[in-house]
């Protein structure tokens, strides 16, 4: 492994957005099992279509508490 690649493991930032992204990987997966959609995923948690979109490309600032 090149030593950018054990650098980078060693940041906080790589780590929180593999968090994020294996959390949008996971929620696709769940959803589409599940048959629901981007809209009535966002009516469940109060929130608007465009956010649960931005979540599932990894775009959003992802929180605990979002």
């Amino acid at each position: 492994m090149s030593d950018w690649h054990q650098q980078i493991k060693h940041d906080d930032d790589y780590w929180s957005e593999s968090v994020k992204i294996d959390f949008a990987v996971n929620l696709d997966r769940v959803m589409k099992r599940a048959g629901i959609s981007k809209t009535t995923l966002a009516k469940k948690i109060k929130s608007s279509q465009a956010y649960v979109t931005k979540v599932l490309r990894g775009d959003s600032n992802l929180t605990i508490d979002s």
